[in-house]
Parts: C-alpha cells; structure tokens; sequence
C-alpha cells in the first residue's frame, strides 16, 4: 500500500501502530528541549488500545545530550487531557501489539532513539493537550489538533 498525499504538501503513509495512517514530513517536526534532552515530535496514528477505547500512538526521536545514560521516561515527564479529562496510557492495542516502545531504554550521551506511547482518547474530533515537564521545572505543552484533516497538526506553548 503507498502513500497517501494531501493538500498543502502533507503525506500519509502506513505505519506499524494499528493499519491506520499517520502524517509524516520534516515540515511537521515538533522539538521539545528540556537541557540537554531533546524529543523531536515525529506524529501519531489512531488506532483502538486493548479495552477498545479509541488512542493515539505517539512518536518521538528522543537524544540524550546529558553525560548520564538517561531515558526518554526520566527527562520527560507527561501527562494528557481532552475535554478536560485525565487520559490514560494504554500498553496494548486491540490487537496486543505494544503502543509503548524504548520510554524506559537508557541511551548514552549523543545517542537518538525512538519512543512511542499510547494515550485513550475521549473522543476523534477534539483535541488532546501533553504537558510535558521534569525534574528541573521545564515545562511545554505540546496540542495534538484531531478535527482537521485528521493529520498531525500541533501548536507549541511554552509555559514557564
């Protein structure tokens, strides 16, 4: 199966997340810097987690700058909400395929890997709000815009 194209120069294209679509391009490239780690957004898809909730499975290149081997799970905490609500973080698909992938992987000093992790979601249309933070009061709030084309769209807002 190929890729999908759409306007404004966006593509969709299969990934391992559930048969579902996600956006891809470096146009679409979101970057988290909290000291020396860094997350760089790379998309989503929407698939269903094992308790058939509707989820988003989350992709990140996270790089560790640090001296200390470190995980994307220590330098970025997070937490999501939509409408309000708390959302959870499923481990499973409906398929029992894993939605987390190397949160917990220690990587050495200029190593990249990439991280997954899946989020319930309330509902398809509206959107999902991911407070980031660590350890040493950074924080960033990242929006995954769901109504639209059903694509990654995100608006970063830094707090302080």
């Amino acid at each position: 199966m190929g890729n999908v194209h759409l306007e404004g120069g966006l593509e969709l294209a299969p990934v391992a997340c559930g048969d579902d679509y996600t956006v891809v391009g470096s146009d679409q490239a979101e970057t988290i810097v909290f000291g020396d780690h860094t997350a760089v957004f790379k998309g989503y898809t929407l698939t269903k987690d094992e308790d058939g909730r509707h989820a988003l499975c989350l992709t990140y290149d996270y790089t560790n700058g640090s001296k200390k081997e470190q995980s994307f799970a220590w330098a970025f905490f997070y937490e999501a909400t939509q409408c309000g609500e708390d959302l959870d973080f499923p481990g499973f698909d409906e398929n029992g395929e894993k939605l987390e992938e190397n949160l917990e992987e220690n990587i050495r000093k200029g190593q990249t890997i990439e991280v997954k992790f899946g989020i319930a979601l309330v509902n398809t249309t509206d959107d999902v709000t991911i407070h980031f933070s660590d350890l040493d009061d950074h924080e960033y709030t990242q929006t995954i815009k769901l109504s639209g084309s059903g694509g990654k769209e995100t608006g970063p807002e830094e707090a302080g």
